[in-house]
């Protein structure tokens, strides 16, 4: 149904991805997995028209698509799902469901029916504004959204964001064959999937800096008591992975341009600090604050890290890690969905921006072992 074959694409002069391989038969859920900055995002933007190829060939269902404009792609039934979900926050959910159903033949009525079937909170949401929803009620209505349009194809990028725990055993679960052929093909393939505990996992081919194509990750939700333990033990994990390392060996970079251990402890650090915790206060104190970026200064996770001292850095990280958790734990249940507008990820709760919290913490961890194996032999 797709076929992806040497893809080479980016942003300007910049090529983020190339020689890139992808087939997809109707049926088949595809998944592309890979770190921060690999190019995933990339990938899923040239399928849906949104960025131009500079070498390679996508075809979908034997035609060329290279080049078409996007809502021609969408027309032949490519719906893509986006990162950060980039809904109308500001219209209901059921006015979001509409403007993704607008170029389908069927009824919207049919298409509505079947979408409150697949996650019946929309339903009872529908004349709420979008904005208001928690991060996992998003998930589900761009999700929704998508499936308005009956795709062939739908293209999720970081499906699992913001997802609730509490969805996961529940919420019906639709195989690509469903979502691929639904013009044709009842909702047969509907599933409720058994429910696995929160967990994650890592495979390298090499290890490399952060934001490389080769630390490939996986993880799932995590309940908010996992998510505090995460959290907390982030600290002594750092240190066990510092333990028995010379000064110098702590600065050392492995390989040109890739971070030393002192530097993504900096990066940990400073990104909690100035950027991090700063935003958690203001979404409880405001209604709805909208955050500047963090990429003018240097300070926070778009900065480039300094050569500190790591003990020092490592006692500023634990405090600040403590002062995270104790507030969190102060935190109602009706204060976990105080939301806020970053610049970089949308809008989304306090709870979402904890769990992203958590999951940057797993992915530097993951990157510091990566680095102490080179650094070590």
């Amino acid at each position: 149904m797709l076929t992806v074959e040497r893809l080479e694409v980016g942003y300007g002069k910049a090529t983020v991805v190339w020689d890139v391989s992808v087939r997809v038969e109707a049926g088949e859920i595809v998944t592309i997995i890979g770190a921060n900055g690999a190019g995933k995002t990339t990938i899923l933007r040239a399928v849906a028209g949104l960025l131009r190829p500079t070498g390679g060939r996508i075809a979908f269902r034997g035609r060329e698509i290279v080049g078409l404009a996007v809502p021609v792609v969408a027309t032949l039934g490519v719906a893509l799902v986006p990162e950060g979900r980039e809904l109308f926050p500001h219209m209901t959910v059921y006015e979001n469901l509409r403007l993704g159903g607008r170029r389908a033949g069927r009824s919207v009525a049919a298409r509505l029916e079947r979408v409150y079937t697949l996650f019946p909170r929309l339903a009872e949401r529908a004349r709420q504004f979008a904005v208001t929803l928690s991060g996992g009620e998003q998930q589900m209505l761009a999700i929704g959204r998508a499936l308005m349009s009956e795709p062939h194809l739908v293209l999720l990028d970081e499906p699992s964001t913001g997802l609730a725990p509490l969805v996961s055993p529940t919420a019906p679960t639709c195989s690509s064959a469903d979502v691929s052929s639904s013009r044709a093909r009842p909702r047969r393939s509907c599933t409720t999937p058994r429910y696995r505990p929160p967990t994650w996992a890592t495979r390298r081919r090499r290890p490399r800096g952060l934001g490389t194509r080769d630390t490939l990750q996986l993880r799932l939700p995590m309940t908010r008591h996992e998510l505090l333990e995460t959290l907390g033990g982030t600290p002594d994990r750092v240190e066990s992975l510092a333990h028995g390392l010379s000064a110098t060996r702590l600065t050392r970079r492995p390989r040109e341009g890739e971070w030393s251990m002192t530097e993504i402890l900096t990066h940990l650090l400073l990104g909690e600090r100035d950027v991090i915790f700063p935003r958690l206060q203001r979404m409880l104190l405001e209604g709805a604050p909208t955050f500047p970026s963090s990429a003018t200064g240097r300070t926070g996770f778009a900065a480039a890290p300094a050569l500190r001292d790591f003990g020092e850095d490592l006692g500023a990280f634990r405090e600040v890690r403590s002062r995270t958790i104790a507030f969190l734990k102060s935190l109602g249940q009706h204060d976990w969905r105080r939301i806020g507008t970053t610049p970089t990820r949308g809008t989304l709760t306090i709870e979402d921006y904890a769990r992203y919290l958590a999951d940057h913490d797993l992915e530097h961890l993951s990157q510091l072992e990566a680095t102490r194996a080179v650094i070590v032999g």
